[in-house]
């Protein structure tokens, strides 16, 4: 059994060893993760009006939807909203666990982003304090869950009144040129600068569950980190130490096996094994490795970017229960990276949200904040815009997943000249459970899957 996928992928550079960003995968990974993004609601704090809230999303938003605020891009409405980031917002949903996932090892509860002073109740259990809105959490709730229903609450602190305290204390108004107000706050706050006002844009300070929040369930281990040290290189050899951080959840040591996979450009591959006795809780593993004749990495003009693959896994007792990827970075331009993903259901579990609100309250209630947001343009949007892509995107719907197709379809593209690099892979999202298959082209040959 497979619990999580984490990892890099490794560069021989010029004169070091470059290790790249984390990326996660579902793949081998018998982990499950579900979504909570539905069934929320919101209220403002000591109102008791409950009312439906959309999640990933803002209070703004949702007040808007349900026709409390007027539009505050239009006339003079931006004093019109001001009030809302005065008060205090709570927000909550319920998720149901079986059995069966009672019984895996660890729960987590994974939250991308809250913006931004938040209290986490799970079940009556205060799990977190949160004051930064850039940074994500991941929460143990094992303890917490219960079998069948289980309430999660969340409730949201005004960002000003959380700062003026320190505002008082401080004894002048550092200057804040974006901030609208006469008093400078949003220097005090790990908090999008933007939301106070800007010379292009409105002052709209929200507060909500501004990225997705979701449960996953797991066994035994997992890599932490896996960090790829370079101790020496010469045209010769490069002496290596694989550094690993491995939990083990369990209350007791367990003997497991090590093992470091490693190749350059899919050519044959090096295995090398070790035998550890991990402690419950973090473990620091260092294997050291040697790559003979090794191919430099050289930056873009100087020569080929030369990519060595690199994995890690935990097996105990014959079993898979961890892995961790090396994943590389590149250098290429945004015009010269595509896209390329599909799915079976399209927009589905958008569509079906939209169309329970008009089962439910009628055509008038149905907002464009639910339909405009579907699977493709989520998906293409936040990859693109994050990672800077500006090439070729597409996304096709088909019955089941083709990797083939895409590929022949990226290889066309790249050989008109418009791609240097493509990412292809099957994306699906339907009622709160996901499954997503990545692999990077070039074109040359492939170089990451």
């Amino acid at each position: 059994m497979i619990l999580n996928l984490t990892g890099k992928k490794a560069q021989i550079a010029c004169g070091l060893l470059c290790c790249c960003s984390m990326a996660y995968a579902q793949s081998n990974d018998n982990s499950e993760v579900v979504l909570l993004h539905t069934g929320w609601e919101f209220s403002q704090a000591g109102t008791e009006l409950w009312r439906t809230a959309e999640v990933p999303g803002t209070v703004h938003q949702d007040l808007i939807h349900h026709k409390l605020l007027p539009s505050p891009f239009y006339g003079m409405n931006e004093q019109k909203i001001q009030w809302v980031e005065n008060e205090d917002w709570e927000y909550r949903t319920s998720f149901t666990v079986t059995m069966e996932q009672l019984e895996r090892d660890d729960a987590q509860l994974i939250f991308e982003g809250l913006d931004t002073y938040a209290d986490v109740y799970l079940n009556g259990s205060l799990l977190l304090k949160s004051d930064n809105m850039f940074v994500g959490y991941s929460l143990p709730v094992k303890p917490q869950l219960r079998l069948g229903e289980n309430l999660l609450h969340i409730y949201f602190h005004s960002p000003i009144r959380q700062t003026l305290p320190q505002y008082a204390s401080n004894g002048f108004n550092y200057p804040a040129d974006n901030d609208h107000h006469e008093k400078h706050l949003s220097v005090f706050s790990r908090k999008a600068p933007y939301s106070y006002g800007w010379d292009w844009g409105i002052r709209m300070v929200t507060s909500g569950i501004w990225r997705p929040v979701k449960i996953r369930f797991y066994d035994a281990a997992s890599i932490n980190d896996y960090h790829i040290k370079q101790l020496s290189l010469t045209e010769y050899s490069a002496e290596l130490s694989n550094e690993l951080e491995i939990n083990n959840i369990l209350p007791q040591s367990i003997q497991a096996e090590i093992r470091i996979n490693y190749s350059f450009e899919k050519g044959e591959e090096t295995v090398i094994s070790r035998s550890v006795t991990l402690q419950p809780g973090l473990n620091s593993i260092h294997i050291p490795s040697e790559v003979l004749s090794p191919v430099r990495w050289m930056p873009n003009g100087w020569g080929k970017p030369a990519l060595y693959d690199f994995s890690a896994q935990i097996i105990v007792e014959d079993k898979v229960v961890a892995a961790g990827y090396l994943l590389k970075d590149t250098n290429y331009q945004p015009k010269e990276i595509g896209i390329i993903l599909a799915n079976a259901s399209s927009s589905l579990d958008t569509d079906c949200k939209h169309q329970a609100i008009i089962c439910k309250e009628g055509d008038k209630a149905a907002s464009p904040a639910v339909f405009v947001y579907t699977l493709p343009n989520v998906v293409l949007g936040e990859i693109c815009i994050r990672h800077k892509i500006q090439g070729e995107n597409t996304f096709f719907v088909c019955q089941q997943s083709d990797t083939a197709s895409l590929e022949d379809y990226a290889r066309i593209v790249m050989a008109k000249g418009k791609l240097r690099t493509c990412i292809i892979g099957w994306c699906e999202l339907l009622d709160g459970h996901y499954q997503a298959e990545f692999k990077q082209l070039n074109n040359i040959s492939t170089i990451y899957e």
